[in-house]
């Protein structure tokens, strides 16, 4: 299994957030569980930890793209000063959370997840289809392709805590 991320030289697949103020948690949660599904990510929540006054959520999507090659996302929220709300709008009741959070969301490709290349000589010809043959698909197609799905998942976000706070 090769996994190609963050090493020197090639495409920074990580976007990090921070944000202060109040907003609407299970909207927040809900448009970053749609996204997970519309974008064919299985999803799953790895870590849901509330020790008041933090709370900490970690979200992790798996998707494969083809026999060879797999998709890995994370998404992970660590929330200070987390306080519940009542707020009324309009007449209606609606629960909110004041709090500043950290999102931190990195997604990786890993290539031969089944573990097809297995022997050292197959190992070799990997690395010679990633040197030579795949060198313009993983480091700009694949690596882009990933990188624009991780920015839409962040201006999802984004929109999702901004427009609660209007």
């Amino acid at each position: 299994m090769v996994t190609i991320g963050n090493k020197p030289g090639e495409a920074n697949n990580e976007i990090n957030f921070r944000f202060s103020g109040v907003f609407d948690l299970d909207a927040l949660y809900k448009n970053i569980q749609d996204w997970f599904s519309d974008h064919k990510f299985l999803f799953q929540e790895k870590l849901h930890k509330f020790k008041p006054p933090e709370l900490e959520l970690e979200f992790v999507g798996d998707r494969k793209e083809d026999g060879y090659r797999l998709v890995h996302v994370e998404v992970s929220f660590h929330f200070w000063y987390y306080k519940e709300l009542v707020i009324k709008k309009e007449g209606k009741e609606k629960k909110m959370v004041s709090s500043s959070f950290l999102i931190n969301m990195r997604i990786n490709q890993v290539y031969d997840y089944d573990n097809l290349f297995s022997t050292p000589f197959k190992r070799k010809l990997q690395k010679f289809l990633h040197r030579f043959v795949w060198f313009y698909k993983i480091n700009v197609l694949w690596n882009d392709q990933a990188y624009y799905e991780l920015e839409d998942l962040y201006k999802l976000i984004k929109n999702s805590v901004n427009t609660t706070t209007k």
